[in-house]
């Protein structure tokens, strides 16, 4: 979820499509090698997770989370952070993604 690809279809094919290579790859890796869920949609305001296998109208087959902020990567964070809402559950929670020397410290549970 922590990510800025946006999939496209283009002549009836998805295509990812990003600023960093680093992340189509390992989406693409992902999608290709989970049995879980996928990104299936996402615009500026929403992310839907589509379950690997099942067409998007099938009940319960999809997760949908609404885009609360995002704080975008940059140099001198090193970290790029996500704020969602989850619909079903009603539940926030944030991802972060970003260099160890970032991400480490501001974790509770962190060991040197």
């Amino acid at each position: 979820m922590c990510h800025d690809v946006i999939p496209m279809f283009i002549e009836g094919t998805k295509v990812l499509s990003g600023s960093s290579q680093d992340e189509l790859v390992l989406l693409e890796f992902s999608a290709a090698t989970s049995n879980l869920y996928t990104v299936f949609n996402r615009d500026n305001s929403s992310i839907k997770l589509h379950k690997n296998g099942s067409t998007e109208g099938e009940e319960g087959e999809y997760l949908e989370y609404s885009l609360l902020k995002i704080f975008e990567f940059d140099s001198d964070r090193k970290m790029m952070t996500v704020i969602v809402k989850e619909e079903h559950t009603g539940k926030i929670i944030v991802f972060t993604k970003g260099a160890d020397s970032s991400v480490a410290p501001l974790c509770c549970n962190a060991k040197d």
